[in-house]
């Protein structure tokens, strides 16, 4: 009963959201930085937003998230903002090559991963996962 309660809550406060605050707001920053082209008569944002789009390109990528039932208009374009790959320092570049023979699996986390944050005991489960 509660989770309904809340799930209704959270679905009636999204709406009441979008509606008085939300668009609103998108509509004077689209009227504000689109009336070189003739904004001002345009229909209401949420309108546009409901009817009249052709394409919605979606920052989710079917790889890292569930299944999900999009209209023909959505397209996911996950990742579109990741840059190409950097070649390995050659000091690590060379420590891989060394183990050619037996395999190496090279884990990194990358910099938005900080150690600290993780915590021991996150870090000791993976360095046995290895």
């Amino acid at each position: 009963f509660w989770q309904r309660l809340e799930n209704t809550y959270f679905a009636v406060y999204s709406t009441l959201y979008q509606h008085f605050i939300y668009h609103p707001a998108l509509d004077k920053i689209m009227r504000k930085h689109f009336a070189p082209v003739g904004a001002s008569n345009w229909p209401y944002i949420a309108d546009i937003l409901r009817k009249r789009q052709a394409l919605t390109l979606v920052d989710t990528s079917f790889i890292m998230t569930n299944s999900i039932a999009h209209a023909p208009n959505v397209v996911d374009v996950g990742g579109l903002q990741i840059k190409p790959g950097q070649p390995l320092p050659k000091d690590i570049e060379q420590f891989i090559s060394s183990f050619s023979e037996q395999g190496i699996i090279y884990f990194a986390m990358g910099s938005h991963i900080n150690e600290e944050v993780l915590g021991d005991w996150r870090l000791d489960r993976l360095i046995r996962l290895f």
